[in-house]
This record gives structure tokens, sequence and C-alpha cells, in this order.
């Protein structure tokens, strides 16, 4: 490009910028416009961005462009790969395309290299965990272990982490004004989803087991990522810093006028948290709020408090998902996957970028009303690549939010920031009506307001008709993050309907699929024995996960038998609705609580292949919605997040101050919650471990029966 080129390329971005400041402006508490240093850094954040765009120091992945290549038979994309040019300014470039090529779905090079450096890694604390000698570990023999955390806000992320933790309170009344009404809305959002403690006080549980040490995975969904996200950056890969930080900085409300002035008032902070925002305004790609929600959420949890022992600033390196890597390249690590879904509307198929459809149709035409029912399509973040197996689509995790086309990133943007990342992963404000239907259904006792709600249904059905109430539940009340389609015109044109021919790529919240992550460790290609699945929903005492795993197993592949029978479905009302779970009384004793949930802190399911591919080691069949089948058997534990003796009198679901309103945790509450979540680990544990014993040695029997 031309030196005029360069100048007026230039001379547009001044226009975004100035248009994200005004944008910034109308959303930034008054109190915080009369603060120097904040003034300062937003009055160059235009410069710092200009900058980093050409910084090929601190950001690498700008001398390279992403292609992404045309699998075997031109069935979909492939894995996506790197080649370096000269000039790395991000600017429009036209070059030949020499695709790589491997088999459908394999795994990438990276992640094959992490399972071999793992395996090695952990044979000796495999033997210690099953209590054997390590010279009778054969590393072929270990079972490849993952867990996986459910969303449930901060709840599910103090109490994935504690077996990861965390959570947060609502805002006051501080700064009056006609912009508190914008963090209203904001902070409504926000309190929409937070709840989540869960997955780090389990891990942390099986940590201190040993287990923990034999992971090679670990999956989370919404409030579940936030933990991980946690655990691989602000904590340094330590359980007990990521508690310690729990304990101190879940005082106030990420969305709370005290909360962003702490994180925009330190140095080098608003670069870091809105210079993801920018680069994207600058890419002219629309800004939502949920991207505003990820930088405000990212910057409250990655801020460092005197606990963490790491000064007060953010950390440049914890902004970017790649830089995670640095735990798994050698194996130290599980590997961290984090997920979203998009949600595939048969009725939005793009025919052309600009609108779906034929221009004027409506939604009583053929092509509306003979449309298949919506589904939702798993995408999966790890530090090495981005993408969903149903589209064959993978791109590296460096170029995710550039443009691409035929398979070709036409832009040379630095990586998207994590904070927009994180924003996508915990976007449940953004996810269909029909997901908050279904949990107020479940959550609805038998009454006047349930049968009001059965009515509102029964009037849309009859009125709307079938097609009618499919597009009415799953319209999205929020819009979801923008954000550049890897897969925009896949093929040569044309291209069919549907995603090949939208611009855009929506994703959001993956609970608003399932509230496990189970779809990215069914993936055939990585061969996974055994899923801990923590659960923190809302929901867990009402035996609904059995209809959720059993969806599942219908859409992967699998026949789940349970152990020691089935757990009873919920009971169903006459009108349709479930039946309500008896009344916990309001000082439950010790005894009390083990008689009612002793018998179900853990349930083993084994998870049975019902389309295996047709020869053996062939490739997996591919299912409905072009799902790729299950070819292996899988033994999930399923450990939900009960009241404990521990504590009679808590229960870590329903207590106030865990609710999904209740944005601050006190430290006496991340304990409470906590010591719960390692209590019921201890309850389950020695299954666990004759579960992982059990299907190392049949690994063992089966290799030495082929020798």
């Amino acid at each position: 490009m031309s030196n005029d080129g360069d100048d007026d390329h230039h001379w547009h971005l001044r226009g975004y910028f100035d248009g994200l400041k005004n944008f910034i402006a109308r959303l930034i508490p008054e109190g915080l416009t009369q603060d120097a240093e904040v003034v300062e850094q937003l009055s160059k954040l235009d410069e710092t961005v200009k900058n980093d765009l050409v910084n090929a120091e601190k950001n690498p992945e700008i001398q390279w462009t992403a292609r992404l290549s045309l699998r075997e038979g031109g069935r979909g994309a492939g894995i996506a790969h790197s080649e370096r040019h000269a000039s790395p300014l991000p600017v429009l470039r036209s070059r030949p395309f020499r695709p790589r090529r491997r088999n459908d779905n394999s795994l990438s090079e990276d992640e094959q290299k992490f399972l071999k450096a793992r395996k090695a890694h952990i044979r000796e604390a495999f033997a210690k965990y099953v209590g054997v000698d390590v010279s009778e570990v054969h590393e072929d023999d270990i079972p490849v272990i993952a867990a996986a955390g459910s969303g449930g806000g901060f709840r599910a992320m103090i109490a994935t982490s504690g077996m990861y933790a965390w959570c947060i309170d609502q805002m006051g009344e501080k700064y009056p004004s006609v912009k508190q009404r914008n963090w209203d809305r904001l902070h409504h959002d926000l309190s929409s989803l937070l709840s989540n403690v869960f997955i780090a006080a389990y891990l942390a549980g099986a940590d201190k087991s040993g287990l923990f040490d034999c992971l090679t995975y670990i999956a989370g969904v919404s409030g579940s990522c936030w933990g991980i996200a946690q655990y691989y950056t602000i904590a340094n890969c330590s359980h007990s810093q990521l508690r310690a930080h729990y304990n101190t900085a879940l005082n106030k409300s990420p969305g709370s006028h005290d909360s962003i002035n702490d994180v925009l008032s330190t140095p080098d902070a608003v670069s870091l948290v809105l210079g993801g925002l920018t680069i994207k305004h600058m890419s002219k790609i629309g800004i939502t709020a949920m991207d505003l929600y990820g930088a405000i959420i990212t910057g409250h949890l990655l801020l460092p408090v005197p606990a963490d022992e790491q000064g007060t600033n953010l950390n440049p390196e914890h902004f970017k998902l790649t830089n995670q890597r640095k735990w798994t390249d050698d194996g130290r690590q599980p590997l961290p996957i984090y997920t979203a879904v998009r949600h595939e509307r048969p009725w939005k198929d793009w025919k052309d970028p600009d609108y779906p459809f034929t221009e004027g149709s409506d939604h009583t035409s053929a092509e509306h009303t003979e449309a298949q029912n919506s589904w939702f399509q798993w995408f999966e973040f790890n530090p090495y690549e981005i993408g969903c197996d149903e589209l064959k689509a993978w791109q590296p995790s460096w170029s995710f939010g550039r443009h691409f086309d035929q398979r070709v990133s036409t832009d040379n943007i630095p990586e998207q920031s994590l904070s927009l990342e994180m924003g996508v992963w915990g976007s449940a404000p953004a996810g269909p009506l029909s997901s908050y239907l279904g949990t107020i259904q479940r959550n609805l006792p038998k009454g006047v307001i349930t049968k009001e709600v059965n009515k509102m249904a029964n009037n849309i059905a009859e009125h709307w008709g079938p097609q009618g109430v499919e597009v009415f539940e799953d319209h999205h009340p929020v819009h979801a993050a923008n954000n550049p389609n890897p897969v925009f015109h896949f093929y040569p044109p044309p291209n069919p309907p549907g995603i090949h021919n939208s611009p855009r790529v929506h994703l959001i919240d993956a609970g608003m699929d399932n509230n496990l992550p189970l779809y990215p460790l069914a993936h055939p290609s990585r061969e996974i024995d055994i899923i801990l699945g923590f659960d923190s929903s809302s929901d867990v005492q009402k035996n609904s996960f059995f209809q959720r795993v059993e969806d599942f197993g219908k859409r992967k592949g699998y026949r789940w038998n349970s152990r020691g029978g089935q757990p009873p479905k919920p009971e169903v009302n006459t009108d349709g609705t479930q039946v309500s779970e008896p009344v916990i009384p309001t000082h439950p004793t010790a005894e009390y609580i083990w008689e009612r949930f002793g018998h179900r802190y853990i349930t083993v399911y084994d998870g049975v292949p019902i389309n295996p591919p047709a020869t053996k080691g062939g490739e997996p069949v591919i299912g409905k919605f072009n799902t790729p089948q299950a070819t292996r058997p899988v033994t999930l534990l399923y450990i939900p997040l009960l009241p404990n003796k521990v504590d009679p009198e808590f229960d870590p679901c329903l207590a106030p101050f865990v609710g999904s309103y209740n944005l601050v945790y006190k430290p006496e509450e991340v304990e409470k919650l906590w010591n719960t979540t390692e209590a019921n680990w201890r309850e389950c544990e020695a299954k666990v471990k004759a579960a992982v014993t059990e299907v190392w040695l049949k690994k063992k029997e089966a290799r030495l029966a082929r020798k």
C-alpha cells in the first residue's frame, strides 16, 4: 500500500477512535472523569493502540497471516496456520493460497505435543495416586482424565476452583446521575449471571487428593471459564493463591464505580481493559454491551490484590489466551478449554452478507416454515486453537477477531484481548428466550403463577403456530458480541446459504445448551476416558442432569448407563410442571442432610457409543447437525454441589449470598462455600479413585492382550 493509502488508513482510524471515545464517555461514571491519571490514559488510548498495531516485539502475531486449510474431499475447514510477511501493518493483503492438509477434526500439532508431554509428566503422579510403583505404570495405560466445570456465575467459579473460586455483590447508589441508568442496565446483565465459586474449590480438593496432577484437560462453561482463566493468570496455577485472591478480591461488584475506579486508576489499565474494544471498533466491528461487560468483568477479576503478592498493576501477559500455553507446552498443567455456542437458526440462513433469505420474505413463506428447528453449535477456545468440530473449522487462537475471506485473514490485527473472550464465555444475558423459559419452568413451584405461564405459552402456540413459537423462543433480547466469521466465503462463490455467507459469527454462553462442557470433551480425537462433571447449577437438587445428559447422548451418540440404577427423573404435575422438591427444614441437622443427600454426592455413568465407526479406528460417523459421533466408551463421574453435614444449615445453591443476583462475597462466605465443596469432594473421593483405577487396569489389560 502506498504512503497515501497509509495516511488515509490512519485518518479513518481517528474517526473510529473518536466514535469509541464518545461511546466510553457515556458509560464511565462521572467521578472517574475527574481523575487526572484516568483522563490522561484515555487521551493517549488511540496513540497507544496505534503503536501496538505495529509493535511486532509486543505482538509478534501481526507478522503472520492466518490460513484455513481445505479438508480432504472439500468437506470443510481445517487447521489454520501462519505465514510471515514483511510489513506488519494491519491492512488488506492478497497472497497465494497454499493449504496444509490433515485428517478431519484431528488434533492440532501443538495439542498432540502437549499430550505427549503431559503423559510423561503425570506418570509418577498417577502411580502415586493409584498406589503402585511407577515401574508398573506404562504411559499408554494412563487414563485421559478431564474435569468439567458447570456454569453458575461466581458460585460455579469459586466452587469449581475449590473443587476454582469467586463471587460479587450488588451495586450501591453512589454517583446518581443520568449516566447511572447505563450502569443499572449493565449491572442487571451482570447480576443475572454471576454465582460461581464451585470449580475452584473442587479442583483444589482434587489437588489435595493427588488427582489434579493426573488431569489432562480442564473445561468450563460460563462462570467456570472465569475461574479457570484466573487459575492460569492471576493465580499462577496455584489453588491456594486463587483461594486467597477470592477472599480479598470479591468484596466489590465489578460493575460498581469503586471497582471500575480501582481498575482504571492503575498504570496502563485503560489500554489493557479498553484497548481491545478500541481495536475491535477500529476493525469496523460493532461494539455491543457484551463487549463492555467482558472488559469490566476481566479487569475486575484480573486486578491483583495484596494477597496475590505480585504488585498492584494489571499484567499484560494475562490478556492473551495464547500466553497460557507457557503452562501447557511442557505438560506441567492440564490444557484449559473454554466454551461458547453459536445459535444456528435456519430461518436466519444468510443468503448474502447483507440480509437473510430473499428480500421481502416473511415468516409465513416456505423458506421459513420448512426450515428445520434451531440448535447450538459448540465452539471451543484453548491456547492453541479456536474452532468448531461441526464446521470442521479451526484457527490459531492468536487470529481470532480477524476478518477472513476464502480461508485467508485479510487483516493482521493483534490477538483479541482475553477480556472480550471472557465476555463471550459468560454472556448468558445474550442467550435466547427459550433458555430462560426453560429455567423458569424447572424452578417454578406448582400454583397460580405456573398456570399463568403455561397459559401464555399455549396462547402463543395457538396463534403463532409451531414455527412462530420457535422464532419467538429463539429470539435474543440482548445482542451477542460481534466477531468476524473465519469461514466467511469459505468456498469459491457462490457459497451455500448459512454461516459461509455471514460476515459475523455471534457466540454466546454455552450454558444456553448444556451447563456442563461435555461436548468438547467428547471430541473423538481426544480419546478421553474419564470425565469429572462438577455441577453447580441452581437445579442440581431436582435431578435435572439426567435429562440433560440423555439429550447430550442422543446428539453425540452415547447411551448412558448409571451404575446402581438410573436416578429418578423429576416428577411432573398433571399440568406439565415439575413437582417441587421437599423443602429443607430451617435448621436441618447433620443426620437429616446425610439421609437426604448422602447417596447423591457422586453418580457414575458408563457412556457406550451407539454409532461407532464402521471399522476399528475408522472415521467417526457424522450424525444429525453434522455432529461427529462417539467412537469409544467414556466414564462420567457426575458430582453435584449439594448441602453437606459439615455445615448442615448452609445450602450452597439456595443460600441468599450464592444467588445469581449477588455480586459480592465476603471472605467468610467464600470460605463457607469452599469448605462445603471440599467436604463434598471427600464424600466421593473413594469412588473417584476406584473408577480411575478400574479404567487404568482395563487399558493395561488391553495393551498386554495386544502383545
